[in-house]
């Protein structure tokens, strides 16, 4: 059943690479989503965030999917048949790609949950290299197995494989409330509300 499934799904990648591409990754980070909320949030069913699923759902289909298509088969086209050409597609995919996809990843999430550009630079401000750190503890490694030793329609899929893991954090890290709008704001004025007598005392 399962050599059907990923037998079915290779030849739909050959065929469809992208729209294939876009439903398995709106599908996948959905997923991750999911995750998220209801295993790391430990939110219950009537305080899931149905909505905060759905931004997802549009950006891994009609954003994020076809992107990485596109992306992958780029690299395999430059570099498949030259030489170190696993250690040069990992290069290029996480010093060239990954980097402003992160930032645009959490920069669109947050203009769909409504907010201002003000809020996006924040959450960039806050999030952004914690982000990329992860990313390079976990994806350079995963990319060099999969460039080196994975036949090139099944990339993808190990992608996706790891991608269930890794887009329950981007959820998760996406969904995080900046401090900025979380810390009260102090009166002003509490710094005029001193003690007359120890004014008075100090003077």
């Amino acid at each position: 059943m399962a050599f059907r499934i990923l037998k079915f799904y290779r030849e739909a990648l050959q065929v469809y690479p992208i729209r294939t591409a876009a439903v398995s990754a709106g599908t996948l980070m959905t997923l991750g989503d999911a995750i998220a909320q209801t295993v790391v949030e430990k939110k219950s069913l009537s305080q899931f965030e149905v909505k905060r699923s759905l931004r997802f759902v549009v950006f891994g289909t009609f954003m994020a999917g076809p992107l990485f298509s596109i992306w992958y088969s780029r690299l395999a086209k430059t570099f498949g048949h030259t030489k170190y050409a696993a250690l040069k597609m990992v290069a290029c995919d996480q010093l060239l790609f990954a980097p402003p996809f992160i930032a645009y990843f959490l920069g669109t999430m947050e203009l769909f949950k409504g907010e201002g550009l003000q809020d996006v630079k924040l959450k960039l401000q806050d999030d952004y290299l914690t982000v990329m750190k992860t990313n390079y503890k976990l994806w350079p490694m995963v990319q060099a197995l999969n460039f080196t030793f994975v036949p090139i329609h099944y990339r993808v899929v190990v992608v996706n494989m790891v991608a269930v893991g890794w887009n329950t954090y981007l959820a998760w890290m996406s969904a995080k409330v900046a401090p900025h709008k979380d810390s009260p704001v102090e009166d002003s004025d509490d710094n005029n509300n001193s003690n007359p007598e120890e004014v008075k005392s100090s003077s």
